[in-house]
């Protein structure tokens, strides 16, 4: 009994879309959440999990969210997003910066060069 536990609390964690101080966000609530102030949304696929960007919790003066792709793909289309993960940062709902991931589906730009767009606003 312990290890059927122990597998899906382990499952839970492994294909969980949720990362450290991301919010999920979702189609329906997606522009009522970007429409104010400063927010960046990192298009994910938990099959992609190596290439994770993991410094979005640290950024400041911004809300941080994660759109799964795999729950929903409509924005994919309305923003182009052609390869995950990819980070949009967008002003009172308009996108201003946008950081894609090389050929790898590896997003290079660092934590600096992400929060720098971020105090350019």
């Amino acid at each position: 009994m312990s290890k059927i536990l122990l597998a899906l609390i382990s499952f839970f964690f492994i294909f969980s879309g949720k990362a450290k101080g991301q919010t999920e966000l979702g189609a329906k609530t997606f522009h009522w959440e970007i429409r104010r102030g400063i927010a960046v949304v990192e298009f994910w696929a938990g099959w992609n999990r190596g290439n994770e960007i993991l410094f979005l919790h640290e950024l400041d003066n911004c809300k941080v969210f994660r759109h799964v792709i795999r729950r929903d793909r409509t924005l994919l289309d309305e923003y182009n997003v052609t390869a995950v993960p990819t980070i949009i940062v967008f002003k009172n709902g308009y996108e201003e910066f946008r950081f894609a991931p090389n050929i790898m589906l590896k997003v290079t730009a660092t934590k600096d060069q992400v929060q720098s767009a971020i105090d350019d606003l």
